[in-house]
């Protein structure tokens, strides 16, 4: 079984479930490709995996999507920036700040996009990173902020 997921799925969901799985059926190997959700999609479609683990894409083509879970956005930021005591926060909350934006590729990035598109705001990334660590290390730096 070959399987393309995103890489926050095999960091965090994907090892204990493929565990349980070898567990249970020890003969059938299990192939994993990390990789971002377009990448993830096109070896979907290319056959190359037999099913991919992304976030819901724009269109199905000839593929069903079922959900399996689902996740909430964070705010990421230095401890002492102005929003790190907050309960919680909106998008327009978001405004003003310098922002760490993952690469377009990214699922993550389209959802912050929508989020922003939701908040009626219309922001311009500081930075610009591929990794969620790479956002996460500079807005523990001090940056910037990220979700």
């Amino acid at each position: 079984v070959s399987i393309a997921a995103l890489p926050s799925v095999v960091c965090t969901l994907l090892p204990p479930a493929i565990r349980a799985f070898r567990s249970s059926f020890p003969g059938i190997d299990v192939q994993i490709r990390d990789a971002p959700q377009d990448r993830a999609t096109e070896l979907l479609e290319d056959g190359i995996v037999d099913l991919a683990i992304v976030g819901h894409p724009a269109s199905l083509g000839a593929f069903a999507f079922d959900p399996v879970t689902s996740d909430r956005m964070h705010l990421v930021c230095h401890r002492q920036h102005s929003l790190a005591t907050r309960e919680s926060v909106t998008w327009a909350d978001l405004a003003g700040h310098d922002f760490i934006a993952i690469s377009p590729a990214s699922s993550v990035r389209r959802l912050t996009d929508a989020g922003f598109v939701h908040g009626n705001l219309s922001i311009e990334p500081r930075y610009e990173v591929d990794q969620i660590p790479s956002a996460a290390a500079l807005a523990a730096a001090g940056l910037g902020i990220t979700a």
